[in-house]
C-alpha cells in the first residue's frame, strides 16, 4: 500500500514539476520577450520551483556521505591492540592459554526486563576517542563491546574485545556500508545515488582466524 502510494507522489510531483516548467518558460517570455534566453531561464525557474529545495540539499548530503564513507574505509578491517603472544603471557603463559576456555554460548550482560547492565560491568567504554557499548560476554574475562554511526545513509559497525581483567582491548574488527533504503519502506529510496557509496565490509576468514588465536589455539592446527 505505501509502494502505491509513494508511486502516486512520485508521478503527481513530475507532472507538477513539468507544468512549473512550461509556466515558467511563458511567464519569462512574457516579461522579458527581447531575451532570447528568457524561455530557458522561465523553464529553469519552474524546475527549481519544484526540485530546488530538493536538488541542492540531496547534494550537501551526498558528498558529505561519501566523504564520510571514504576515510571511513580507511579504518575498515581487524585491527590487533595486544598480540596474541602479549595476550597469551597475560594469561600466563602457554599452558595457561591452551586452558582458557571461551563459553560455548555468548551472555547477555542485561537484566531482561529493565535491560540495563548487571551490577560489576561497565555499560560503555571509551577507546580511541570513541564510545563503544557493551554487548554480550565470551567469558568472564573477555566481553565484548560494539559501536554504530550511521551517517547520511552510511552505516558504521565496529566490535571490540576487551580484556574484564587488565582493562585493554585486545583486537577488533570494522566495517562500512552504504545503501538506499527499500524505496516501499521509506521515500528515501529514490536516492539511488546512495548506492554508489564505497563498502569496505570485512573479511570474515581474517576475523575467524584472528579469534582463534586469541580464544581458539585448538583450531589454529585444523
Amino acid at each position: 500500500m505505501f509502494g502505491l502510494v509513494v508511486l502516486f507522489s512520485l508521478g503527481l510531483w513530475i507532472v507538477l514539476t513539468i507544468l512549473a516548467v512550461k509556466f515558467g518558460r511563458k511567464i519569462f517570455i512574457r516579461m522579458l520577450p527581447q531575451y532570447g534566453w528568457a524561455g530557458k531561464a522561465g523553464a529553469f525557474a519552474g524546475f527549481m520551483l519544484l526540485m530546488g529545495g530538493w536538488i541542492v540539499p540531496w547534494t550537501i548530503e551526498y558528498i558529505q556521505g561519501m566523504r564520510f564513507a571514504t576515510e571511513m574505509c580507511k579504518q575498515a578491517g581487524v585491527h590487533v591492540y595486544v598480540t596474541p603472544q602479549e595476550w597469551k603471557q597475560m594469561l600466563g603463559g602457554e599452558e595457561e592459554w591452551q586452558k582458557f576456555k571461551i563459553w560455548g554460548s555468548s551472555r547477555t550482560l542485561r537484566d531482561p526486563v529493565t535491560y540495563k547492565v548487571l551490577p560489576g560491568y561497565q555499560e560503555y567504554l571509551n577507546f580511541r576517542g570513541n564510545r563503544y557499548y557493551l554487548d554480550e560476554a565470551w567469558s568472564s574475562r573477555v566481553l565484548v563491546y560494539e559501536r554504530t554511526e550511521w551517517y547520511n545513509y552510511v552505516l558504521l559497525d565496529e566490535t571490540i574485545f576487551y580484556d574484564n581483567q587488565s582493562g585493554k582491548v585486545l583486537w577488533g574488527y570494522m566495517s562500512v556500508r552504504g545503501k538506499a533504503p527499500n524505496i516501499a519502506n521509506n521515500l528515501n529510496g529514490l536516492k539511488f545515488w546512495l548506492d554508489t557509496y564505497p563498502e569496505c565490509r570485512v573479511d570474515w576468514n581474517a576475523v575467524y582466524h584472528t579469534s582463534n588465536q586469541y580464544f581458539y589455539p585448538k583450531n589454529l592446527s585444523k
